[in-house]
């Protein structure tokens, strides 16, 4: 017959858990939450948590409302016309939305506006690019201006980041990557 651990009560001191740089504060006791809110937070933009739920939502909001530059890099992705790559635009990732995202690849495509030139809101997509890298996404960032001023430049800068990672075996054990000769 196994132990079994008695039971605690919430304010035990062995029952604390920290509070990681992805853990919702929805899961901490209120003691927990007031003493965690004190601590430096990864995101200095948002202080809760953003669930996979209300990141659905905005995706679909954003879906509605596409900047030029996302209408037009969207033209130019929409129905495999890149390398025969299927992106899909305004997706939720966890608590991120990404604008354009290739599920085959985990690539994450992003346009950004003027907003993204202030430091507080670089400093909080840099957060977010380090959040979506741990997860094992690749991140491609463009501006609006480059979008729309030069569409043809950008599809290049995907395509040879996508040459790139062809060219990195895709399993140790085959050389081709596709289970040939080296299984």
């Amino acid at each position: 017959m196994r132990d079994v651990p008695p039971l605690r009560r919430r304010g035990d001191s062995e029952q604390r858990r920290p509070l990681g740089p992805l853990t919702s504060p929805a899961l901490l006791s209120p003691r927990e939450r007031r003493e965690n809110s004190k601590k430096v937070r990864l995101c200095p933009l948002r202080t809760s948590w953003i669930s996979p739920k209300d990141a659905l939502v905005r995706a679909r909001r954003l879906r509605k409302e596409p900047t030029s530059a996302e209408l037009a890099l969207w033209e130019r992705l929409c129905d495999r016309r890149l390398l025969c790559l299927k992106f899909r635009r305004q997706v939720a990732i966890g608590p991120y939305v990404a604008d354009f995202y290739c599920h085959a690849l985990k690539l994450v495509v992003e346009v950004d506006g003027d907003i993204h030139e202030a430091e507080r809101q670089r400093v909080h997509d840099e957060n977010r690019d380090a959040n979506l890298r741990a997860l094992g996404y690749s991140i491609l960032r463009f501006t609006n201006q480059q979008v729309l001023e030069k569409p043809e430049l950008v599809l290049t800068e995907i395509a040879r980041f996508l040459e790139s990672l062809d060219s990195t075996p895709l399993s140790p054990s085959s050389p081709s990557g596709r289970g040939g000769p080296g299984r």
